[in-house]
């Protein structure tokens, strides 16, 4: 059964569990699969994924950017600019992470008002692909017209006014950076799981995925839809690290592939 609802970070990460012994618990998502692509399901599930302390710190800018952008009514809920006030007990926010969230909303005033009126914003899309369970936390999802719209939003450290581009007028350090970080096979997951939604509605729907991305160099904002050989590498990485998954599911460690292909 399909569900698009409204749940906590909290709510949602603790939907499914990853453990060898317990192939019955995956709950399938997008960090998963880039994660499985990566480093193989083997080891995914002998040993969890370690972040560094950048990474962490990324991690926290970032959930700060979408509450800020696409759920600004309840921001001041989870976050605080400036010194740590004790009746609060909220996420501080440096002065830098201030000068980057107000900077970004503003560009978003001006060339993207669609992604702050908080309409589809931060839904979860819950179903099955083939028998296994799978989730998905879209930043935006709507409709408009005979088109649905995905969005995810994505900081970046690309100064997003001066991409370079190709002689065709491709920005290739966008692509670069949506292969080397798995954005592709991301989007690809987000729309079949919006589609299968839809469908389990008697809705049939194109599904556009659009990256949005947010510099932290010069406070610029962009909008990229993916083209069509983009989402077809996506679903190749997809099908990969999806079939993994499945056979893990239906038969156990036994059929965990403990040899990586070169």
């Amino acid at each position: 059964m399909w569900e698009l609802k409204k749940l906590s970070d909290s709510d949602y990460f603790a939907i499914g569990e990853l453990d060898i012994s317990r192939p019955e618990k995956i709950v399938v998502n997008a960090s998963l699969l880039k994660d499985v692509f990566d480093r193989g399901l083997y080891e995914v599930l002998i040993e969890p994924q370690q972040h560094s302390e950048q990474t962490l710190k990324n991690f926290k800018t970032g959930s700060a950017l979408h509450k800020y952008i696409l759920e600004n009514s309840t921001f001041n809920e989870e976050y605080h600019f400036g010194d740590y006030n004790p009746a609060k007990n909220t996420i501080e926010l440096n002065k830098k992470d201030e000068e980057f969230l107000k900077a970004i909303r503003k560009e978003c005033e001006l060339k993207y008002p669609e992604l702050l009126d908080e309409k589809g914003a931060e839904v979860t899309i819950l179903g099955e692909v083939n028998g296994i369970k799978v989730k998905a936390k879209a930043d935006k999802f709507i409709i408009t017209g005979n088109r649905a719209y995905v969005y995810d939003l994505k900081s970046t450290s690309l100064p997003l006014q001066k991409i370079k581009k190709t002689a065709d007028g491709r920005a290739w350090e966008v692509a670069r950076q949506i292969r080397e970080y798995h954005y592709d096979l991301q989007m690809y997951f987000y729309s079949l799981l919006a589609e299968e939604w839809l469908k389990a509605q008697g809705i049939y729907l194109e599904v556009i995925p659009v990256l949005v991305f947010a510099s932290k160099v010069d406070y610029k904002v962009k909008q990229f839809m993916l083209s069509a050989e983009t989402i077809a590498d996506g679903e190749q990485k997809f099908n990969h690290t999806f079939n993994q998954i499945q056979a893990f599911v239906l038969n156990g460690a036994k059929a965990v592939n403990k040899f990586e292909v070169v």
